[in-house]
């Protein structure tokens, strides 16, 4: 015959790992006394850390060493309407538009007379940015000529 204090030592035997099995004395079926209480003295632990030490950096700079789009192409040459023209002509170069400075220009071509027409740097700086500029010409014979210059 089984006593009390058999099978409780058999179930704490058993359930080690288990968890904590606490028994409580209260006597059993033979002589003596219950000592106290067994328990599980183990403890899990788990003593690893997950730690990320890395840093992501970019260390790379993105450069653009390009200019600014304005929108238009560079002004290679361009075009002229010469108003009430009566054998005037005008050649304004790419390189003059470009350089952006003034430059006063002659515009008799075949004409019996001539003209001198003032292209200013703000002129030249409309025509870099896509625009055309109208300007009158000087007087000569009673007359002047507006003058219609464009990038081409």
């Amino acid at each position: 015959m089984a006593t009390r204090r058999r099978f409780l030592k058999t179930v704490a035997v058993g359930s080690v790992g288990l968890g904590v099995l606490a028994m409580t004395g209260c006597g059993d079926d033979s002589t003596g006394t219950d000592s106290g209480t067994a328990t599980d003295s183990g403890t899990a632990t788990d003593s690893g850390t997950a730690t990320d030490s890395g840093t992501a950096t970019d260390s790379g700079t993105a450069t653009d060493t390009g200019t600014a789009d304005t929108g238009t192409a560079a002004c290679t040459g361009t075009t002229t309407n010469i108003s009430a023209n009566h054998g005037h002509a005008l050649d304004v170069l790419g390189s003059d538009v470009a350089a952006g400075a003034q430059v006063v220009y002659d515009i008799q071509g075949t004409a019996s007379h001539t003209h001198d027409l003032t292209v200013a740097a703000a002129d030249f700086t409309t025509l870099q940015g896509g625009g055309p500029v109208t300007i009158t010409s000087s007087l000569t014979n009673g007359h002047t000529h507006d003058v219609t210059i464009s990038c081409a």
